[in-house]
């Protein structure tokens, strides 16, 4: 289950991720008002409620003026990873992301967060210094080859679509009620950066995206498809629909 592809076939390997619902199931709501017998009602949801309700917006659910401040609250995301740590609520490719940790593995996170990218990278030294065992966190340390943990951190890329970073960055609106759009400029970016920085020195070069929404495996698999594939033929393009847990879609994305 997860990324089954022979990681060892490739040089070089990359990893996109989402994080809700796909590293961590995290508990942060989103709190809409729902239209009931004409009355509007408040209602919290977290993301995976919203992910299958999101269509409605506009018509079944209306979007407060508060409805997204729990996901751009820094000590909200702290305690909320705590919180699925402690728990074990983990996301179907929760394994398969510390294995990438603990082999040094380059990544990004892509989310629909509005947090800026140091309150994700934080969140993610949470779970290296929470739920790692010493053994993996001697691991990481060997793999990195002398480079700090910080340090390697710190070089990973952290796509908050929804934040004022990203925004302002990618010169943009707003993104929190189409992240699909946001998603779609970041993989974009990312792919061409790796290209930028390790095309010439790997001769194979893996890129793997995975999210929870179908949605944004939509866009994001038409983005490779139609644009990266054939700008970037000799990448290997694998896509993870992880929209049902238990049974994680692998799309393989060759030549057009």
């Amino acid at each position: 289950m997860g990324f089954n592809i022979k990681l060892d076939t490739f040089k070089k390997k990359f990893f996109l991720l989402d994080w809700d619902d796909n590293i961590l199931v995290m508990p942060t709501k989103i709190t809409l008002d729902k239209v009931v017998k004409n009355k509007l009602v408040k209602v919290d949801v977290d993301s995976n409620q919203f992910r299958r309700i999101r269509s409605k917006i506009g018509s079944t659910y209306m979007v407060r003026s508060d409805s997204f401040t729990k996901f751009v609250n820094p000590t909200q995301f702290k305690e909320d990873v705590l919180y699925s740590i402690k728990h074990n609520n983990f996301g179907p490719v929760y394994n398969k992301f510390v294995t990438a940790l603990v082999n040094g593995h380059d990544f990004a996170i892509i989310t629909a967060r509005g947090h800026s990218p140091k309150i994700i990278k934080d969140g993610i030294k949470l779970i290296i210094t929470n739920n790692l065992t010493p053994k993996q966190k001697k691991d990481i340390t060997i793999n990195l080859n002398g480079e700090t943990i910080t340090k390697y951190l710190n070089r990973q890329k952290y796509y908050t679509v929804s934040s004022k970073e990203f925004i302002k960055e990618f010169k943009l609106d707003s993104t929190t009620q189409n992240p699909e759009n946001g998603k779609k400029l970041a993989i974009i970016d990312y792919v061409e950066n790796v290209v930028k920085l390790y095309g010439k020195k790997f001769k194979n070069i893996s890129i793997g995206f995975s999210d929870d929404d179908l949605g944004n495996i939509k866009v994001v698999e038409d983005i490779i498809r139609t644009v990266l594939k054939i700008k970037f033929p000799n990448i290997h393009f694998v896509i993870y629909d992880t929209s049902n847990p238990k049974k994680i879609k692998k799309i393989r994305i060759y030549m057009a």
